[in-house]
């Protein structure tokens, strides 16, 4: 990345997945450095799978009486 654009503020963010638009957006922002100058930076994100969580009360924490 250009210091330079990124200081006057010439940059492009596209996020990326999987998908087809995804693709696209980041094509069109991949081909703007040379038409603009400005810089490009890339951002994927993802949220991991909350796992189940299972509390199984131990011997001492049952009432028995």
């Amino acid at each position: 990345m250009s210091d330079h654009a990124h200081s006057e503020g010439r940059c492009i963010v596209v996020g990326v997945d999987s998908s087809h638009g995804s693709k696209a957006a980041l094509k069109w922002a991949l081909a703007q450095p040379r038409l603009t100058g400005a810089a490009v930076e890339v951002v994927a994100a993802w949220q991991q799978p909350a796992s189940p969580v299972i509390v199984v009360p131990d011997d001492k924490s049952r009432n028995t009486s």
